[in-house]
């Protein structure tokens, strides 16, 4: 039997996660999120990183801040469910196109466009990159790159997600909407529970 997954647990990464169980602030959006946040846009070389708990709600984040009200969000035949349903969840319609057989990728400019299997994309607004973590990723065309740290991937936190960018606006409306809509404890929009744990942080500070 070949196992759906198969990732690599060390035991510094089960001493990260003893550690933080002594931290008083076990949830999200503490000390340790804030840490495992700088870390991945230092080696990802985005200005920003905003980590939230699955890729699915990383891509919802990235729709409504990156892509704002399109009300036809295009995206590549080749994906993950999540892709075009998080389109439909930003009240958005799916417009899938075809991808080249050899390249796996759809060569068109795309609003969404799919780093499958780890195949990098060259345009697209926004970049689905959720297999496809690694350093220096060179994605200034894109707005906005998300990100699944699902133990199926190259590192996980368990559960998880980024969005990566290197826009203010967006990096700082996404944490509003991660935590409820909420600016410095203040609610100022409808928003969600996307918050990772700093215990999951904690993780991926050492996977990373």
């Amino acid at each position: 039997m070949i196992p759906y997954t198969s990732h690599k647990i060390t035991d510094a990464d089960k001493q990260a996660v003893l550690d933080a169980l002594d931290s008083p602030h076990i949830s999200g959006g503490g000390p340790i999120t804030t840490q495992f946040e700088r870390a991945l846009a230092d080696v990802t070389g985005f200005k920003y990183a905003v980590v939230v708990n699955s890729g699915t709600a990383a891509l919802h984040l990235a729709y409504l801040t990156a892509l704002g009200n399109k009300r036809v969000i295009t995206m590549p035949t080749l994906t993950f469910v999540a892709t075009a349903s998080m389109a439909l969840l930003a009240k958005s319609q799916p417009l899938l196109k075809d991808v080249n057989e050899t390249t796996l990728v759809n060569d068109e400019f795309l609003d969404v466009t799919v780093d499958y299997a780890g195949y990098p994309t060259r345009n697209g607004k926004v970049i689905d990159a959720s297999q496809g973590l690694r350093p220096d990723m060179n994605y200034g065309y894109a707005d906005a790159v998300t990100i699944s740290l699902h133990a199926t991937n190259g590192m996980t936190t368990g559960e998880g997600g980024v969005v990566l960018t290197d826009h203010e606006d967006i990096a700082e409306l996404c944490r509003q909407l991660r935590d409820h809509g909420r600016d410095n404890g203040e609610c100022v929009m409808p928003g969600y529970n996307y918050r990772l744990p700093d215990l999951n942080c904690a993780l991926g500070l050492s996977q990373l």
